[in-house]
Protein backbone atom coordinates (compact mmCIF):
# COMPACT_ATOMS: atom_id res chain seq x y z
CA UNK A 1 0.00 0.00 0.00
CA UNK A 2 1.36 3.41 -0.88
CA UNK A 3 2.44 5.57 2.05
CA UNK A 4 0.66 8.90 2.32
CA UNK A 5 3.02 11.83 2.52
CA UNK A 6 2.26 14.09 5.49
CA UNK A 7 0.14 16.93 4.22
CA UNK A 8 1.87 20.32 4.42
CA UNK A 9 0.26 23.55 5.49
CA UNK A 10 -2.44 24.71 3.12
CA UNK A 11 -1.25 27.08 0.40
CA UNK A 12 -2.59 28.62 -2.75
CA UNK A 13 -2.57 26.48 -5.86
CA UNK A 14 -0.60 29.19 -7.60
CA UNK A 15 2.10 29.15 -4.92
CA UNK A 16 5.40 31.02 -5.38
CA UNK A 17 7.27 27.71 -5.58
CA UNK A 18 5.08 26.32 -8.35
CA UNK A 19 5.17 29.60 -10.26
CA UNK A 20 8.92 29.82 -9.84
CA UNK A 21 9.43 26.37 -11.29
CA UNK A 22 7.08 27.16 -14.14
CA UNK A 23 9.04 30.36 -14.86
CA UNK A 24 12.26 28.34 -14.86
CA UNK A 25 10.69 26.01 -17.41
CA UNK A 26 9.86 28.96 -19.65
CA UNK A 27 13.35 30.42 -19.23
CA UNK A 28 14.96 27.07 -20.03
CA UNK A 29 18.34 27.38 -21.75
CA UNK A 30 16.70 26.07 -24.91
CA UNK A 31 16.88 29.51 -26.52
CA UNK A 32 20.67 29.22 -26.48
CA UNK A 33 20.66 25.88 -28.29
CA UNK A 34 21.10 25.53 -32.03
CA UNK A 35 17.79 25.39 -33.89
CA UNK A 36 18.26 21.72 -34.78
CA UNK A 37 18.35 20.79 -31.11
CA UNK A 38 15.17 22.60 -30.11
CA UNK A 39 12.94 19.58 -30.74
CA UNK A 40 14.80 17.48 -28.16
CA UNK A 41 13.91 17.12 -24.50
CA UNK A 42 16.53 16.43 -21.84
CA UNK A 43 15.65 15.17 -18.37
CA UNK A 44 18.17 14.91 -15.56
CA UNK A 45 17.86 14.29 -11.84
CA UNK A 46 17.99 17.97 -10.94
CA UNK A 47 16.51 19.82 -13.91
CA UNK A 48 13.88 19.63 -16.60
CA UNK A 49 14.89 21.47 -19.76
CA UNK A 50 12.05 22.44 -22.04
CA UNK A 51 12.83 22.20 -25.71
CA UNK A 52 9.48 22.49 -27.47
CA UNK A 53 6.80 25.18 -27.80
CA UNK A 54 4.21 22.78 -26.30
CA UNK A 55 6.20 22.38 -23.10
CA UNK A 56 6.80 26.11 -22.87
CA UNK A 57 3.07 26.71 -23.27
CA UNK A 58 2.38 24.24 -20.49
CA UNK A 59 4.88 26.01 -18.24
CA UNK A 60 3.21 29.33 -18.98
CA UNK A 61 -0.14 27.77 -18.02
CA UNK A 62 1.27 26.57 -14.70
CA UNK A 63 2.49 30.09 -13.97
CA UNK A 64 -0.90 31.58 -14.77
CA UNK A 65 -3.26 29.11 -13.13
CA UNK A 66 -1.27 26.96 -10.70
CA UNK A 67 -1.84 23.21 -10.39
CA UNK A 68 -4.38 21.54 -12.65
CA UNK A 69 -5.51 18.03 -13.62
CA UNK A 70 -3.80 16.83 -16.84
CA UNK A 71 -6.22 16.13 -19.66
CA UNK A 72 -4.46 12.98 -20.94
CA UNK A 73 -3.95 9.55 -19.40
CA UNK A 74 -0.57 8.96 -17.75
CA UNK A 75 1.28 5.98 -16.33
CA UNK A 76 4.64 5.00 -14.87
CA UNK A 77 7.48 5.33 -17.36
CA UNK A 78 6.06 8.39 -19.13
CA UNK A 79 7.61 11.87 -19.05
CA UNK A 80 6.82 15.39 -20.19
CA UNK A 81 4.96 18.53 -19.19
CA UNK A 82 1.70 16.74 -18.39
CA UNK A 83 3.52 14.56 -15.87
CA UNK A 84 4.96 17.72 -14.33
CA UNK A 85 1.44 19.17 -14.11
CA UNK A 86 0.30 16.01 -12.31
CA UNK A 87 3.22 16.24 -9.89
CA UNK A 88 2.42 19.90 -9.17
CA UNK A 89 -1.20 18.99 -8.44
CA UNK A 90 -0.09 16.24 -6.06
CA UNK A 91 2.26 18.67 -4.30
CA UNK A 92 -0.53 21.22 -3.88
CA UNK A 93 -2.75 18.54 -2.30
CA UNK A 94 -0.04 17.19 0.00
CA UNK A 95 0.61 13.82 -1.67
CA UNK A 96 4.13 14.75 -2.84
CA UNK A 97 6.76 17.13 -1.55
CA UNK A 98 8.74 19.67 -3.55
CA UNK A 99 11.88 17.66 -2.80
CA UNK A 100 10.35 14.50 -4.25
CA UNK A 101 9.39 16.29 -7.46
CA UNK A 102 12.92 17.68 -7.77
CA UNK A 103 14.33 14.12 -7.96
CA UNK A 104 12.59 13.74 -11.31
CA UNK A 105 10.45 16.69 -12.45
CA UNK A 106 8.27 15.64 -15.37
CA UNK A 107 9.18 11.97 -14.94
CA UNK A 108 6.47 9.48 -13.87
CA UNK A 109 8.66 7.34 -11.62
CA UNK A 110 8.04 5.32 -8.43
CA UNK A 111 7.53 8.41 -6.23
CA UNK A 112 4.87 9.80 -8.53
CA UNK A 113 3.30 6.34 -8.83
CA UNK A 114 3.10 6.01 -5.02
CA UNK A 115 1.64 9.51 -4.68
CA UNK A 116 -1.04 8.75 -7.28
CA UNK A 117 -1.91 5.53 -5.43
CA UNK A 118 -2.20 7.42 -2.12
CA UNK A 119 -4.47 10.01 -3.73
CA UNK A 120 -6.61 7.30 -5.34
CA UNK A 121 -7.00 5.44 -2.04
CA UNK A 122 -8.15 8.65 -0.33
CA UNK A 123 -10.63 9.54 -3.07
CA UNK A 124 -12.28 6.15 -3.57
CA UNK A 125 -10.59 5.41 -6.90
CA UNK A 126 -8.99 1.97 -7.52
CA UNK A 127 -5.41 2.41 -6.31
CA UNK A 128 -3.72 1.24 -9.52
CA UNK A 129 -1.22 4.10 -9.85
CA UNK A 130 -2.57 4.73 -13.38
CA UNK A 131 -3.82 8.26 -14.06
CA UNK A 132 -6.99 7.88 -16.14
CA UNK A 133 -10.55 9.26 -16.34
CA UNK A 134 -11.60 8.32 -12.79
CA UNK A 135 -8.48 9.79 -11.23
CA UNK A 136 -8.72 12.89 -13.44
CA UNK A 137 -12.28 13.51 -12.27
CA UNK A 138 -11.30 13.05 -8.61
CA UNK A 139 -8.24 15.28 -8.99
CA UNK A 140 -10.33 18.03 -10.57
CA UNK A 141 -12.72 17.88 -7.61
CA UNK A 142 -9.87 17.88 -5.11
CA UNK A 143 -8.23 20.92 -6.72
CA UNK A 144 -11.60 22.69 -6.65
CA UNK A 145 -11.74 22.18 -2.90
CA UNK A 146 -14.53 19.58 -2.85
CA UNK A 147 -14.52 17.15 0.13
CA UNK A 148 -13.34 13.56 -0.19
CA UNK A 149 -16.09 10.99 -0.78
CA UNK A 150 -17.09 8.78 2.10
CA UNK A 151 -16.42 5.08 1.46
CA UNK A 152 -19.64 3.20 0.78
CA UNK A 153 -19.97 -0.53 1.62
CA UNK A 154 -20.60 -2.80 -1.31
CA UNK A 155 -18.32 -1.12 -3.84
CA UNK A 156 -14.96 -2.77 -3.16
CA UNK A 157 -12.83 -4.00 -6.06
CA UNK A 158 -9.96 -5.65 -4.16
CA UNK A 159 -7.40 -2.87 -4.68
CA UNK A 160 -7.95 -0.99 -1.41
CA UNK A 161 -8.69 -2.51 2.03
CA UNK A 162 -11.96 -1.39 3.62
CA UNK A 163 -11.97 0.36 6.99
CA UNK A 164 -11.82 -2.12 9.86
CA UNK A 165 -9.88 -4.79 7.91
CA UNK A 166 -6.23 -3.82 8.32
CA UNK A 167 -5.35 -4.64 11.94
CA UNK A 168 -1.89 -6.30 11.72
CA UNK A 169 -2.61 -8.23 14.93
CA UNK A 170 -3.84 -11.28 13.07
CA UNK A 171 -5.16 -13.06 16.15
CA UNK A 172 -7.71 -10.26 16.69
CA UNK A 173 -10.94 -10.38 14.62
CA UNK A 174 -11.69 -7.66 12.07
CA UNK A 175 -14.75 -5.39 11.75
CA UNK A 176 -15.44 -5.27 7.99
CA UNK A 177 -18.25 -3.08 6.62
CA UNK A 178 -19.65 -5.70 4.19
CA UNK A 179 -21.13 -8.90 5.65
CA UNK A 180 -22.90 -11.88 4.13
CA UNK A 181 -26.28 -13.23 5.18
CA UNK A 182 -26.76 -17.03 5.23
CA UNK A 183 -30.42 -16.48 4.34
CA UNK A 184 -29.56 -14.48 1.21
CA UNK A 185 -26.51 -15.77 -0.62
CA UNK A 186 -25.39 -14.23 -3.91
CA UNK A 187 -22.19 -14.22 -5.96
CA UNK A 188 -22.14 -10.41 -6.03
CA UNK A 189 -22.23 -10.11 -2.24
CA UNK A 190 -19.67 -12.92 -1.76
CA UNK A 191 -17.42 -11.09 -4.23
CA UNK A 192 -17.72 -7.86 -2.24
CA UNK A 193 -17.04 -9.59 1.08
CA UNK A 194 -13.79 -10.99 -0.36
CA UNK A 195 -12.77 -7.80 -2.17
CA UNK A 196 -13.15 -5.57 0.90
CA UNK A 197 -10.15 -7.32 2.48
CA UNK A 198 -7.91 -6.51 -0.56
CA UNK A 199 -5.69 -9.42 0.41
CA UNK A 200 -3.03 -8.59 -2.18
CA UNK A 201 -2.16 -5.25 -0.53
CA UNK A 202 -3.58 -5.48 2.99
CA UNK A 203 -0.83 -5.15 5.65
CA UNK A 204 -2.77 -7.55 7.89
CA UNK A 205 -1.74 -10.46 5.66
CA UNK A 206 1.78 -9.35 4.67
CA UNK A 207 4.34 -12.12 5.41
CA UNK A 208 6.62 -11.07 8.27
CA UNK A 209 8.98 -12.58 10.82
CA UNK A 210 8.83 -15.92 9.00
CA UNK A 211 5.02 -16.12 9.32
CA UNK A 212 2.28 -16.18 6.69
CA UNK A 213 -1.43 -15.63 7.25
CA UNK A 214 -3.51 -17.88 4.98
CA UNK A 215 -5.59 -19.12 7.93
CA UNK A 216 -6.25 -15.56 9.16
CA UNK A 217 -7.58 -14.49 5.76
CA UNK A 218 -9.91 -17.50 5.63
CA UNK A 219 -11.07 -16.76 9.17
CA UNK A 220 -11.79 -13.14 8.26
CA UNK A 221 -13.76 -13.94 5.08
CA UNK A 222 -15.81 -16.84 6.47
CA UNK A 223 -16.57 -14.89 9.64
CA UNK A 224 -17.80 -11.96 7.54
CA UNK A 225 -19.94 -14.42 5.54
CA UNK A 226 -21.61 -15.73 8.71
CA UNK A 227 -20.03 -19.18 8.27
CA UNK A 228 -16.94 -18.87 10.44
CA UNK A 229 -14.02 -21.25 10.13
CA UNK A 230 -12.58 -20.23 13.49
CA UNK A 231 -9.07 -19.25 14.43
CA UNK A 232 -9.70 -19.74 18.18
CA UNK A 233 -11.44 -22.94 19.28
CA UNK A 234 -12.37 -24.54 22.60
CA UNK A 235 -11.90 -28.12 23.76
CA UNK A 236 -14.89 -29.33 21.72
CA UNK A 237 -13.94 -27.49 18.54
CA UNK A 238 -16.38 -24.63 19.16
CA UNK A 239 -15.41 -21.06 18.17
CA UNK A 240 -14.35 -19.03 21.22
CA UNK A 241 -13.09 -15.52 21.94
CA UNK A 242 -9.51 -14.31 21.58
CA UNK A 243 -7.23 -16.09 24.05
CA UNK A 244 -9.98 -18.39 25.35
CA UNK A 245 -8.83 -21.53 23.54
CA UNK A 246 -6.17 -22.63 21.07
CA UNK A 247 -5.27 -21.11 17.72
CA UNK A 248 -5.60 -23.12 14.51
CA UNK A 249 -2.93 -23.06 11.82
CA UNK A 250 -3.68 -24.30 8.30
CA UNK A 251 -3.13 -27.98 9.12
CA UNK A 252 -5.27 -27.72 12.26
CA UNK A 253 -7.95 -25.94 10.20
CA UNK A 254 -8.10 -28.97 7.90
CA UNK A 255 -8.46 -31.25 10.92
CA UNK A 256 -11.23 -29.00 12.28
CA UNK A 257 -13.13 -29.22 9.00
CA UNK A 258 -13.00 -33.03 9.12
CA UNK A 259 -13.88 -33.35 12.82
CA UNK A 260 -16.27 -30.43 13.39
CA UNK A 261 -17.06 -28.85 10.03
CA UNK A 262 -20.37 -30.67 9.60
CA UNK A 263 -21.64 -29.28 12.92
CA UNK A 264 -21.23 -25.78 11.48
CA UNK A 265 -22.56 -26.41 7.96
CA UNK A 266 -19.34 -27.33 6.12
CA UNK A 267 -19.09 -30.33 3.79
CA UNK A 268 -16.43 -31.63 1.42
CA UNK A 269 -17.03 -31.29 -2.35
CA UNK A 270 -15.19 -31.72 -5.65
CA UNK A 271 -13.26 -28.94 -7.36
CA UNK A 272 -16.03 -28.50 -9.95
CA UNK A 273 -18.69 -28.33 -7.23
CA UNK A 274 -16.60 -25.84 -5.29
CA UNK A 275 -16.51 -23.41 -8.22
CA UNK A 276 -20.19 -23.86 -9.02
CA UNK A 277 -21.23 -23.25 -5.41
CA UNK A 278 -18.92 -20.25 -4.99
CA UNK A 279 -20.57 -18.83 -8.11
CA UNK A 280 -23.89 -19.03 -6.26
CA UNK A 281 -22.47 -17.07 -3.34
CA UNK A 282 -21.75 -19.89 -0.89
CA UNK A 283 -18.53 -19.54 1.16
CA UNK A 284 -16.05 -22.09 -0.17
CA UNK A 285 -12.44 -22.93 0.71
CA UNK A 286 -9.51 -24.96 -0.60
CA UNK A 287 -7.57 -26.79 2.12
CA UNK A 288 -4.38 -28.86 2.08
CA UNK A 289 -2.95 -30.67 5.04
CA UNK A 290 0.84 -30.83 4.70
CA UNK A 291 2.31 -33.84 6.50
CA UNK A 292 5.68 -32.11 6.66
CA UNK A 293 4.68 -28.52 7.38
CA UNK A 294 1.82 -26.23 8.36
CA UNK A 295 -0.39 -26.71 5.29
CA UNK A 296 -2.36 -24.13 3.34
CA UNK A 297 -5.91 -22.82 3.05
CA UNK A 298 -7.52 -20.26 0.72
CA UNK A 299 -10.85 -18.84 -0.41
CA UNK A 300 -12.53 -20.19 -3.56
CA UNK A 301 -14.18 -17.13 -5.05
CA UNK A 302 -16.71 -16.50 -7.82
CA UNK A 303 -15.00 -17.03 -11.16
CA UNK A 304 -14.09 -19.87 -13.49
CA UNK A 305 -11.65 -22.76 -13.76
CA UNK A 306 -9.06 -21.85 -16.40
CA UNK A 307 -7.39 -25.27 -16.32
CA UNK A 308 -5.49 -24.37 -13.16
CA UNK A 309 -8.37 -25.09 -10.80
CA UNK A 310 -11.15 -22.95 -9.30
CA UNK A 311 -10.73 -19.19 -8.87
CA UNK A 312 -8.84 -18.34 -5.67
CA UNK A 313 -8.11 -15.48 -3.28
CA UNK A 314 -5.40 -16.21 -0.75
CA UNK A 315 -2.84 -15.03 1.76
CA UNK A 316 0.41 -16.91 2.23
CA UNK A 317 3.87 -16.73 0.71
CA UNK A 318 2.05 -15.01 -2.18
CA UNK A 319 -0.95 -12.76 -1.51
CA UNK A 320 -3.40 -12.19 -4.36
CA UNK A 321 -7.07 -11.40 -4.78
CA UNK A 322 -7.62 -13.39 -7.96
CA UNK A 323 -5.68 -16.43 -9.09
CA UNK A 324 -6.37 -20.15 -9.37
CA UNK A 325 -6.02 -23.01 -6.91
CA UNK A 326 -3.39 -25.08 -8.70
CA UNK A 327 -1.13 -22.09 -9.22
CA UNK A 328 -0.21 -22.52 -5.54
CA UNK A 329 -1.84 -25.68 -4.14
CA UNK A 330 -0.52 -29.18 -4.95
CA UNK A 331 -2.43 -31.25 -7.50
CA UNK A 332 -2.62 -34.14 -5.04
CA UNK A 333 -4.16 -33.75 -1.60
CA UNK A 334 -6.03 -30.46 -2.01
CA UNK A 335 -9.58 -30.60 -0.62
CA UNK A 336 -12.57 -28.34 -1.21
CA UNK A 337 -15.16 -27.46 1.43
CA UNK A 338 -18.36 -25.44 1.16
CA UNK A 339 -20.92 -24.08 3.60
CA UNK A 340 -24.17 -24.19 1.62
CA UNK A 341 -26.57 -24.29 4.57
CA UNK A 342 -28.01 -20.90 3.57
CA UNK A 343 -30.30 -19.89 0.72
CA UNK A 344 -29.46 -18.30 -2.60
CA UNK A 345 -31.25 -15.00 -3.22
CA UNK A 346 -33.45 -14.97 -6.33
CA UNK A 347 -31.67 -13.36 -9.22
CA UNK A 348 -33.26 -10.89 -11.66
CA UNK A 349 -34.12 -12.21 -15.09
CA UNK A 350 -31.02 -12.19 -17.27
CA UNK A 351 -30.81 -9.39 -19.82
CA UNK A 352 -29.39 -9.95 -23.27
CA UNK A 353 -25.70 -9.05 -23.17
CA UNK A 354 -24.49 -6.05 -25.15
CA UNK A 355 -22.60 -6.79 -28.34
CA UNK A 356 -19.11 -7.89 -27.43
CA UNK A 357 -16.25 -5.83 -28.84
CA UNK A 358 -13.93 -7.70 -31.17
CA UNK A 359 -11.37 -9.56 -29.07
CA UNK A 360 -7.87 -8.21 -28.96
CA UNK A 361 -5.32 -10.52 -30.57
CA UNK A 362 -3.76 -12.69 -27.84
CA UNK A 363 -0.20 -12.00 -26.81
CA UNK A 364 1.83 -15.15 -27.27
CA UNK A 365 4.83 -16.30 -25.29
CA UNK A 366 8.04 -15.27 -26.98
CA UNK A 367 11.38 -13.56 -26.57
CA UNK A 368 10.82 -9.78 -26.98
CA UNK A 369 13.18 -8.11 -29.43
CA UNK A 370 13.61 -4.98 -27.33
CA UNK A 371 15.40 -4.49 -24.02
CA UNK A 372 13.14 -4.30 -20.95
CA UNK A 373 13.61 -3.27 -17.33
CA UNK A 374 11.50 -2.84 -14.23
CA UNK A 375 8.90 -0.13 -14.79
CA UNK A 376 8.36 -0.98 -18.48
CA UNK A 377 4.82 -1.71 -19.68
CA UNK A 378 3.12 -2.98 -22.82
CA UNK A 379 2.71 -6.09 -24.99
CA UNK A 380 6.44 -6.83 -25.05
CA UNK A 381 6.41 -7.16 -21.26
CA UNK A 382 3.36 -9.43 -21.45
CA UNK A 383 5.13 -11.62 -24.03
CA UNK A 384 8.09 -11.90 -21.64
CA UNK A 385 5.77 -12.80 -18.75
CA UNK A 386 4.02 -15.50 -20.80
CA UNK A 387 7.39 -16.96 -21.76
CA UNK A 388 8.42 -17.08 -18.09
CA UNK A 389 5.10 -18.74 -17.21
CA UNK A 390 5.56 -21.28 -20.01
CA UNK A 391 9.05 -22.12 -18.76
CA UNK A 392 7.94 -22.42 -15.12
CA UNK A 393 9.66 -19.36 -13.65
CA UNK A 394 6.41 -17.48 -13.03
CA UNK A 395 2.85 -18.58 -12.23
CA UNK A 396 -0.29 -17.34 -13.97
CA UNK A 397 -1.45 -15.91 -10.65
CA UNK A 398 1.73 -13.83 -10.41
CA UNK A 399 1.31 -12.62 -13.99
CA UNK A 400 -2.37 -11.80 -13.43
CA UNK A 401 -1.44 -9.29 -10.72
CA UNK A 402 -0.04 -7.04 -13.47
CA UNK A 403 -0.15 -8.38 -17.04
CA UNK A 404 2.05 -6.24 -19.25
CA UNK A 405 3.64 -4.48 -16.26
CA UNK A 406 7.31 -5.16 -15.44
CA UNK A 407 7.00 -5.11 -11.66
CA UNK A 408 8.78 -6.91 -8.78
CA UNK A 409 7.27 -10.33 -9.59
CA UNK A 410 8.39 -10.17 -13.21
CA UNK A 411 11.84 -9.00 -12.15
CA UNK A 412 12.14 -11.86 -9.62
CA UNK A 413 11.02 -14.43 -12.22
CA UNK A 414 13.51 -13.08 -14.76
CA UNK A 415 16.32 -13.28 -12.21
CA UNK A 416 15.49 -16.94 -11.57
CA UNK A 417 15.50 -17.64 -15.30
CA UNK A 418 18.84 -15.87 -15.69
CA UNK A 419 20.41 -17.79 -12.81
CA UNK A 420 19.17 -21.09 -14.22
CA UNK A 421 20.53 -20.32 -17.71
CA UNK A 422 23.96 -18.94 -16.88
CA UNK A 423 23.07 -15.29 -17.43
CA UNK A 424 24.00 -12.64 -14.83
CA UNK A 425 20.90 -12.39 -12.64
CA UNK A 426 20.45 -8.63 -12.91
CA UNK A 427 16.70 -8.64 -13.57
CA UNK A 428 17.36 -6.62 -16.76
CA UNK A 429 16.17 -8.17 -20.02
CA UNK A 430 18.86 -7.52 -22.60
CA UNK A 431 20.78 -9.34 -25.36
CA UNK A 432 22.11 -12.18 -23.16
CA UNK A 433 18.70 -12.90 -21.62
CA UNK A 434 17.04 -12.65 -25.05
CA UNK A 435 19.39 -15.26 -26.53
CA UNK A 436 18.90 -17.58 -23.55
CA UNK A 437 15.11 -17.17 -23.66
CA UNK A 438 14.97 -17.95 -27.39
CA UNK A 439 17.05 -21.09 -26.85
CA UNK A 440 14.86 -22.20 -23.93
CA UNK A 441 11.63 -21.66 -25.88
CA UNK A 442 13.01 -23.39 -28.97
CA UNK A 443 14.00 -26.42 -26.93
CA UNK A 444 10.39 -27.10 -25.97
CA UNK A 445 11.53 -28.73 -22.75
CA UNK A 446 9.12 -29.02 -19.82
CA UNK A 447 9.28 -26.39 -17.13
CA UNK A 448 12.49 -26.80 -15.11
CA UNK A 449 10.53 -26.56 -11.87
CA UNK A 450 8.72 -29.82 -12.70
CA UNK A 451 11.71 -32.06 -13.57
CA UNK A 452 13.22 -34.81 -11.44
CA UNK A 453 17.02 -34.61 -11.01
CA UNK A 454 18.89 -37.54 -12.58
CA UNK A 455 21.65 -37.61 -9.96
CA UNK A 456 21.64 -38.52 -6.27
CA UNK A 457 21.68 -35.56 -3.88
CA UNK A 458 22.21 -35.13 -0.16
CA UNK A 459 22.57 -32.48 2.53
CA UNK A 460 25.35 -30.04 1.62
CA UNK A 461 25.08 -30.49 -2.16
CA UNK A 462 24.83 -27.38 -4.35
CA UNK A 463 24.17 -26.55 -7.98
CA UNK A 464 21.46 -26.59 -10.64
CA UNK A 465 20.38 -30.16 -9.86
CA UNK A 466 19.57 -29.11 -6.28
CA UNK A 467 17.61 -26.13 -7.59
CA UNK A 468 15.73 -28.51 -9.90
CA UNK A 469 14.84 -30.67 -6.90
CA UNK A 470 13.69 -27.61 -4.94
CA UNK A 471 11.47 -26.40 -7.80
CA UNK A 472 9.86 -29.82 -8.01
CA UNK A 473 9.23 -29.88 -4.26
CA UNK A 474 7.65 -26.41 -4.52
CA UNK A 475 5.44 -27.59 -7.38
CA UNK A 476 4.33 -30.66 -5.41
CA UNK A 477 3.62 -28.58 -2.31
CA UNK A 478 6.30 -29.90 0.02
CA UNK A 479 8.27 -26.67 0.02
CA UNK A 480 7.25 -23.04 -0.33
CA UNK A 481 8.80 -20.60 -2.77
CA UNK A 482 9.84 -18.48 0.20
CA UNK A 483 11.70 -21.45 1.70
CA UNK A 484 13.45 -22.13 -1.59
CA UNK A 485 14.41 -18.48 -1.97
CA UNK A 486 16.43 -18.62 1.26
CA UNK A 487 18.96 -20.81 -0.56
CA UNK A 488 18.21 -21.67 -4.20
CA UNK A 489 20.52 -24.45 -5.36
CA UNK A 490 21.68 -25.23 -1.81
CA UNK A 491 20.67 -28.53 -0.14
CA UNK A 492 20.24 -27.17 3.36
CA UNK A 493 17.95 -27.97 6.30
CA UNK A 494 14.79 -26.66 4.59
CA UNK A 495 15.39 -28.76 1.48
CA UNK A 496 16.19 -31.81 3.60
CA UNK A 497 12.99 -31.33 5.63
CA UNK A 498 10.98 -31.01 2.39
CA UNK A 499 12.54 -34.21 0.99
CA UNK A 500 11.72 -36.04 4.23
CA UNK A 501 8.12 -34.80 4.10
CA UNK A 502 7.81 -36.02 0.51
CA UNK A 503 9.34 -39.39 1.41
CA UNK A 504 6.94 -39.83 4.33
CA UNK A 505 3.97 -39.04 2.11
CA UNK A 506 5.08 -41.51 -0.59
CA UNK A 507 6.16 -44.43 1.57
CA UNK A 508 9.89 -43.95 1.03
CA UNK A 509 12.30 -44.23 4.02
CA UNK A 510 12.55 -40.73 5.48
CA UNK A 511 16.31 -40.35 5.24
CA UNK A 512 16.39 -36.93 3.61
CA UNK A 513 18.66 -38.45 0.95
CA UNK A 514 17.53 -38.07 -2.67
CA UNK A 515 18.32 -41.39 -4.32
CA UNK A 516 16.74 -43.96 -6.66
CA UNK A 517 13.67 -44.72 -4.48
CA UNK A 518 12.84 -41.04 -3.99
CA UNK A 519 13.51 -40.29 -7.68
CA UNK A 520 11.07 -43.02 -8.73
CA UNK A 521 8.40 -41.79 -6.30
CA UNK A 522 8.83 -38.18 -7.43
CA UNK A 523 8.46 -39.16 -11.09
CA UNK A 524 5.19 -40.89 -10.19
CA UNK A 525 4.03 -37.84 -8.24
CA UNK A 526 4.65 -35.57 -11.23
CA UNK A 527 2.86 -38.02 -13.50
CA UNK A 528 -0.13 -38.07 -11.17
CA UNK A 529 0.19 -41.81 -10.53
Amino acid sequence: MAVRVTKPQSRSLSSPKISARAQRLVRSPVQRRPAAAKAARTVTADRYEVASPQVAQRAQALTATGASAPAIDLQQGMSGPEVLALQEALVSLGYMTEAQVQTGPGIFGPRTFAAVQAFQADWGVPATGYYGPLTREALTKALAGQPKPKPSPGTWDGTTPAPGTTNPQGWVPTSPPVKGDPAHRSAALYDQVINQFAVGVNPRYAPRNGNTYCNIFVWDVTRAMGAEIPHWVGANGQPVGVGEGVELDANATNVWLHQHGAEYGWRQVSAAEAQALANQGYPTVASWRNPGGIGHVGIVRPGSDNGHGPALAQAGAQNFNYGHVYDVFPLNGTEFWVNDAGAVSPQPAPQPPPPAPPPAPPVSAGAPEIDLARGATGPEVEALQRALVKLGFMTLAEMDTGPGIFGPRTEAALKKFQAAHGVPDTGYYGPLSRAALKAALAGGSPAPSFQVPEVDLEYGATGPQVEQLQRTLVHLGFMTQAEMDTGPGIFGPRTQAAVKAFQAAWGVPTTGYFGPLTREAMAKALAGV
